[in-house]
């Protein structure tokens, strides 16, 4: 009798149709399935045995070790631990460098003709698009992204190495923007930032540049900006997980304590296996860490998911749908001939700025107004923040929203084009880089608290845990005054424009 999944678990229609009809943005994980060759001896990167075959390769023939000794221990493990296994053989025994090196290797196979591509960069071979294999799913994935990126707006966090999925955005004609992350760090805020480009996130490094990260200590290693930064990515998005193995890394790490605190979540796990007694046995720790969103439905398991498969069909579904909707709309009368359309219409989204107040270099007074509202607002709840007697309460969730709410409208209506102060560039970069530091420090306060509060529930709360708790609210208290000093800053120059 299974715990965690029914007999009957849903397949992979159920879920292309969950998938096709919900309206939540979507940001996805992939494993290294999005990555595979397409069959035997086709190009792409090589599976486990293929990385295996290629660590004893790299350790009898370069680095002139007892391939035997590998072997040996090879044969003492169950075989999910034989990665590791090879992994940590050659870094105990040669150094990061030479790991680091396997994955070039590994990641150069995926190149149409990697004996041709011997004496080329790394650099020129990432360049070279039209040079590497990308298999079907991630394609469809990156045709996803770039046509429809309003619901499949990511990031998409890989714990891939290679650069795959980057490159099929760029042939499908979107920007990509890449964030290795071999340390701790945070996502990117694109969704603000830069809403046109489309993120992905390597949690365990990349394939040239970067430290690569396969080891349980260096794949558990505690990273609280990165383990704070993906639970404000599961607090706001849906995340579907495929062809990921389930790492007892930053994610699961981050999953599991989003759990306990997150009742907005919402995750949407593919397991490619079929039966849902051999999945729990293999998810076995998995499943016992978000077992209490199991069973609020806010973790849903899908079995028998092919991630080529559903990559593909979940395109030609959104295809589909957009092209009838598309027929519909020309079928329907228009309203407003297009020649009597007004210049807002016309220009698509209304701005925050209206037309008078770019005629007088002014903003509109209800935006002025809104915004020094805010400002004075901010300025409050940081009071009350900064004055507590307790560690934590409400105020800080209503900073979070304040600032991310004050960051839109400066950037839109002041900052951006015809903004009035446009072109004070030294005050927006201070202002950006204010805001990150705050919106960080805000992540990893919040980390940090919600892994004390469930000590000391568990009353094992050590003083040193207290200790890193005061310490992360100081340093939060610390850029909410610099980002509220910078508001004010900004609301003098708006207010004598």
């Amino acid at each position: 009798m299974t715990r965690y999944l029914d007999t009957d678990s849903p397949g992979p229609d159920v879920l292309l149709e969950m998938l096709g009809h919900t309206t939540k943005p979507i940001a996805f994980m992939i494993g290294s399935a999005l990555s595979l060759p397409a069959k035997r001896g086709a190009p792409g990167v090589p599976g486990v045995s293929g990385v295996i075959d290629l660590v004893k390769r790299a350790a009898a023939d370069k680095h002139h070790l007892n391939v035997d000794e590998l072997n040996r221990k090879l044969d003492n493990v169950q075989p999910a631990a034989q990665y590791t296994t090879a992994i940590k053989f050659l870094l105990d025994r040669v150094s990061q460098d030479a790991v680091n090196d396997v994955v070039r290797q590994a990641v150069r196979l995926a190149r149409k003709d990697p004996a041709s591509d011997e004496a080329s960069s790394d650099e020129d071979l990432e360049r070279d698009y039209d040079g590497w294999v990308v298999p079907a799913g991630g394609q469809a994935l990156a045709e996803l992204a770039v046509r429809f990126p309003e619901k499949y707006r990511g990031p998409i966090v890989t714990t891939n190495f290679d650069p795959l999925i980057k490159i099929a955005i760029q042939q499908k004609g979107g920007i990509s923007h890449s964030t290795v992350l071999d340390a701790d760090g945070r996502l990117p805020k694109s969704d603000i930032e830069s809403p046109d480009q489309h993120d992905i996130v390597y949690l365990h490094g990349y394939w040239r540049g970067s430290d690569t990260l396969h080891t349980p200590v260096q794949l558990q290693m505690d990273r609280p900006y990165l383990t704070a930064s993906l639970q404000r990515l599961l607090r706001h998005q849906m995340m579907v997980v495929v062809g990921y193995g389930g790492w007892d890394d930053v994610f699961t790490k981050a999953l599991s304590s989003a759990v306990f605190d997150l009742p907005d979540l919402d995750i949407v796990w593919a397991f490619h296996e079929r039966e849902p007694a051999l999945i729990e046995q293999h998810y076995e720790k998995l499943f016992n860490s978000v077992r209490n969103a199991i069973g609020s439905g806010r973790f849903r398991s899908y079995v028998g998911i092919d991630c080529n498969a559903l990559f593909r069909d979940l395109l030609a579904y959104e295809t589909e749908t957009a092209s009838k909707a598309a027929s519909s709309a020309l079928d329907e009368p228009s309203v407003q001939p297009v020649a009597e359309q007004s210049p807002s219409a016309a220009q698509g989204r209304p701005r925050l700025r209206s037309a008078e107040a770019s005629a007088s270099g002014r903003l509109p007074d209800q935006v002025l107004t809104a915004f020094v509202r805010g400002a004075e607002e901010l300025g409050r709840v940081v009071a009350a923040f900064d004055g507590q007697a307790g560690l934590f309460d409400r105020s800080v969730y209503e900073i979070r929203s304040l600032i991310v709410n004050i960051y839109k409208v400066t950037t839109e209506s002041m900052f951006g084009p015809g903004g009035i102060i446009q072109y004070e560039f030294r005050v927006r970069d201070g202002f950006k880089k204010s805001y990150n530091k705050v919106d960080d420090a805000i992540d990893v306060y919040e980390y940090v608290l919600e892994r004390f509060e469930r000590a000391q529930l568990a009353g094992r709360a050590t003083m040193q845990e207290r200790e890193e708790l005061v310490n992360a609210r100081r340093m939060a208290i610390v850029f909410l005054d610099e980002f509220s000093a910078m508001i004010s800053s900004i609301v003098e120059i708006v207010t004598e424009s």
